[in-house]
């Protein structure tokens, strides 16, 4: 068989066409703008099927809509044989790919891949999602351990008290608040001074916004 013939093949659009391996697959278009290739085609879609569909309704909706496409059967020619043939091949592809676990799996990790790429250039575009406004009110406050309590090992009535004092009169090094996957929001003292009102928790990704005011020392 020639080459002009095995690619014509391979296009026929007849009811009983099978796509060899070879047969050329059209590549997603990348768009320029957002840098995202286009969807893979959603096959269940184009039988009008949902996901849980069987191999036997696959067959049973490929073979009402090949009938319906199959040029055969049309009365009058369809205005754009371009748009027909494209829609057979969907057709013929969809039941190809569906049939076949190995290009079917290939396919659901592609298009599971596309679905996580465009929500993660999507949430890179809105920002954030915040779960809550939180006051700082409510946020623990950590300070950093006096050198009386560092060397001693622990502490008496009087150094207790005097730590107590010490720690009225310096300022938190760090905020923490918990959160529902058992970690912590953490907001450190420069980040306050810089304004940061809006942290994430390191253990499940969520993120906050943290209510507080700037308060101007007099000198």
């Amino acid at each position: 068989m020639s080459g002009k013939a095995s690619i014509s093949h391979c296009i026929s659009m007849s009811i009983s066409t099978r796509y060899l391996p070879n047969c050329h697959r059209p590549t997603p278009k990348l768009n320029q703008q957002s840098g995202i290739s286009s969807p893979p085609p959603n096959y269940y879609s184009i039988l009008g099927l949902s996901p849980t569909a069987s191999d036997e309704d696959v067959i049973r909706s490929w073979r009402r809509l090949a009938l319906i496409h199959h040029p055969d059967k049309k009365s009058i020619p369809p205005a754009d044989d371009t748009n027909e043939d494209n829609d057979i091949r969907l057709i013929n592809e969809a039941k190809s790919i569906l049939l076949d676990p190995t290009r079917k799996q290939q396919w659901l990790d592609a298009f599971s891949s596309y679905d996580n790429k465009n929500s993660a250039s999507q949430a890179k575009k809105e920002g954030p999602h915040i779960f809550r406004n939180i006051s700082l009110d409510e946020f623990t406050p950590h300070y950093q351990p006096s050198s009386s309590t560092t060397r001693s090992g622990g502490v008496g009535n009087g150094e207790e008290d005097e730590r107590e004092e010490e720690e009225e009169e310096a300022q938190p090094q760090y905020f923490t608040y918990p959160c529902r996957c058992s970690s912590e929001f953490i907001i450190t003292l420069e980040q306050l001074e810089d304004n940061v009102d809006i942290v994430g928790c390191e253990g499940c990704g969520e993120w906050i916004k943290v209510g507080y005011e700037v308060v101007e020392e007099e000198e």
